[in-house]
């Protein structure tokens, strides 16, 4: 049996990891590793791992909304465990939601989450230009971590588009459809 040490671990030693003997035939085992947040406290006898919470960039971070429809902003936070959510806009420093309780007096914002995800989803409903800017997901650690968002309000009205349906015969028909 064979084993790798990495000493101090960071996000950076996520990846693909190789076990091979070189002999006929060849021996190859892939390892995947990934590194999630956390602390190592090093003044006990054994390296425990503390998690701590961490956000997961895979979500957009800049999104763009038309006038009048839905917006969503997707945060997404790994090893959260007893910590809160909190959403923020940040031009004027109003706390929107926390966990998942409105607490602006505009009730077109709203924080969604399913429990058991790690999503956590800023819904603005009927938004107006007036909301774009920067939304901010704050996780209340010590110290207190964050990731911004922004939010791009497409005022353009729909247009109506002209679509042309034919054959080949001298027969056609044309649809107008609003988009």
């Amino acid at each position: 049996e064979w084993t790798l040490k990495i000493s101090n671990p960071q996000f950076r030693d996520s990846g693909t990891y190789v076990c091979q003997v070189n002999m006929e035939p060849l021996i190859r085992e892939d390892f995947q590793l990934y590194i999630e947040g956390g602390v190592v406290d090093t003044n006990k006898s054994e390296e425990h791992l503390i998690s701590q919470p961490y956000f997961d960039n895979s979500t957009q971070r800049e999104v763009t909304a038309t006038l009048g429809h839905p917006a969503y902003l997707h945060c997404r936070v790994r090893n959260l465990g007893e910590k809160t959510i909190i959403w923020l806009r940040k031009r004027d420093s109003t706390v929107l939601t926390v966990g998942t309780l409105t607490y602006t007096v505009d009730e077109r914002f709203k924080s969604l989450h399913s429990n058991g995800t790690d999503e956590w989803t800023l819904k603005i409903s009927n938004p107006q230009s007036r909301d774009s800017g920067t939304y901010v997901c704050q996780v209340n650690t010590e110290p207190v971590i964050s990731q911004d968002f922004q939010l791009h309000i497409d005022e353009k009205e729909p247009t109506e588009m002209q679509y042309g349906y034919g054959t080949n015969s001298s027969s056609s028909s044309d649809t107008t459809a609003a988009i």
